[in-house]
């Protein structure tokens, strides 16, 4: 990590940080104009960046998030569709036989670890929700969701 003259660690700003040192020294001021001309030159040659839709159900995401550990985004995104095709909705999932799962996931690696992962989470969310979505906790803060 970049340090101070004197040793100190010097830390990421915040925008209110920044406006202030933008105020309060040349340096600083110096150092907003190229913090936004980068800001620029990034937006001009990438576009705006993608802003999260939550269009995806939030068990859709959590069951990603277990097939992406410890192999590859390709593998894990390759797991997800072949688990889906093969059990269009969660609820056939969740009454699938966990070797079935297990078959369907192969290819993200570990399987055998995460279908009986999937196959209780699949659980848990329909005992305590009473259907296989998480949508509903998208209306609640996060202190109520957890």
């Amino acid at each position: 990590m970049p340090r101070t003259a004197t040793g100190k660690r010097k830390t990421a700003r915040k925008p209110d940080e920044l406006k202030r040192a933008e105020e309060s020294s040349a340096a600083g001021a110096q150092l907003a104009r190229r913090i936004r001309q980068i800001d620029r030159i990034l937006l001009d040659y990438y576009g705006e960046p993608p802003s999260y839709t939550g269009l995806e159900d939030p068990l859709d995401t959590l069951i990603r998030t277990v097939l992406s550990q410890n192999t590859s985004d390709v593998n894990s995104h390759r797991a997800f569709s072949e688990l889906k095709a093969r059990f269009p909705s969660w609820e056939q999932a969740a009454a699938a036989r966990v070797d079935a799962i297990e078959r369907a996931i192969h290819s993200g690696g570990i399987s055998h670890q995460k279908a009986p992962r999937i196959k209780a989470i699949l659980a848990a969310v329909h005992e305590t929700i009473g259907d296989f979505s998480l949508e509903s906790l998208r209306v609640l803060d996060t202190g109520q969701a957890m």
